[in-house]
């Protein structure tokens, strides 16, 4: 039931207040004060009609209509040019309504709960007294909602006819069915064939993978040949480090007889200068003696010097082959792979 309507800058109303009571409420005034306006408002608020904007007082400012009923307040509302809403507020929630075209929100149309029937016109025909008595029977029956009814056994006979139909037509395809199926019955012995088939073509499909397998395998050997040449260089390669190695010991050896033979050298040098000393001295056999020993240890020791010079010649020969040797290696490591192809191992 309403209970409250303020109208606001709606054609001749700047600010209207409404206080209405339970039952029938009767608004009394001269002709052009406003009457019809007052009806004009509330249909605005109630099924948002009239459209557009003539409806609005010529001094302008918002336009509002506030409708509160027993459960809450609906609000109408134009600001400026384009601002055009609805409001509706009860004890349990609050909406706001912003894009609704030209009709009315259905929060606010179930909340009002009015039909077109429960509007009546000033110029309109007496409400019910001039119309048939079908449509008396139809308002009637929209009132105490009996066209539900009639709009539900309509539709209740409707789906029965098409449901009846639908079942005659499905009817007629499991007949077909039924007859199709009696034309299949070689399907049994196709099936068996389709197995046989089927296993076949597993079997097939175990062979490809077979292949795949063995091919797979044919190039893990093809890698670990090229492996195992590869290892066979690096195995030359160790062995020539070892004979290196000994070479090098040998060198080392050699170097400390070298500096040896040389402090003899030195020492001979030194005799030698004594023994000239004593060349003009007669009777010095001794001395002879340790002169003839002493030329003859020098000639081992020139020999031993060119022994060593030969060695050192072919170690220098030998530093070269090691530096090749060492680019081979580098080589070969960059070409060894990080994980053996055979084990799975890292190498």
């Amino acid at each position: 039931m309403f209970k409250k309507l303020r109208i606001e800058n709606f054609q001749s109303h700047e600010l209207t207040r409404f206080n209405f009571h339970p039952g029938v409420n009767v608004i009394i005034g001269n002709s052009d004060c406003g009457k019809s306006t007052i009806l004009r408002a509330l249909s605005w608020v109630c099924s948002n009609k009239p459209n557009g904007d003539d409806f609005r007082s010529d001094w302008g400012g918002d336009t509002r209509v506030t409708l509160q009923t027993n459960s809450g307040k609906v609000i109408r509302n134009k600001k400026g040019k384009t601002g055009n809403d609805y409001s509706l507020k009860t004890e349990d929630e609050e909406l706001d309504f912003k894009s609704f075209n030209k009709g009315v929100p259905p929060e606010i149309s179930n909340h009002l709960n009015l039909l077109p029937i429960n509007w009546q016109k000033q110029h309109d025909s007496t409400f019910l007294l001039s119309n048939t008595a079908g449509e008396v029977a139809s308002a009637l029956n929209q009132i105490v909602k009996l066209d539900l009814i009639d709009s539900s056994l309509s539709k209740a006979v409707s789906m029965t006819r098409t449901s009846t139909t639908d079942f005659n037509a499905q009817d007629k395809l499991l007949t077909q069915a039924k007859e199709d199926l009696e034309s299949f019955a070689y399907l049994p012995s196709v099936e068996k064939k389709l197995s046989k088939i089927e296993s076949l073509n597993k079997r097939g499909n175990e062979i490809d993978k077979s292949s795949k397998d063995l091919r797979m395998l044919i190039d893990k050997i093809s890698e670990t040949k090229k492996l195992s040449d590869s290892l066979e260089k690096y195995e030359r390669a160790e062995k020539t480090l070892i004979k290196i190695e000994k070479l090098q010991e040998k060198k080392d050896a050699l170097l400390i007889q070298t500096k040896t033979i040389g402090n003899i050298i030195n020492e001979l040098y030194g005799v030698e200068s004594i023994l000239n000393g004593y060349r003009d001295v007669s009777g010095c056999e001794n001395a002879i003696q340790l002169i003839l020993e002493a030329q003859s240890r020098r000639d081992e020791v020139k020999k031993s010097a060119e022994s060593i010079d030969l060695l050192i010649k072919r170690i220098i020969d030998k530093k070269k082959d090691v530096n090749q040797l060492n680019t081979e290696i580098e080589t070969l490591e960059e070409e060894m792979p990080d994980v053996c192809p055979v084990c799975g191992g890292k190498l």
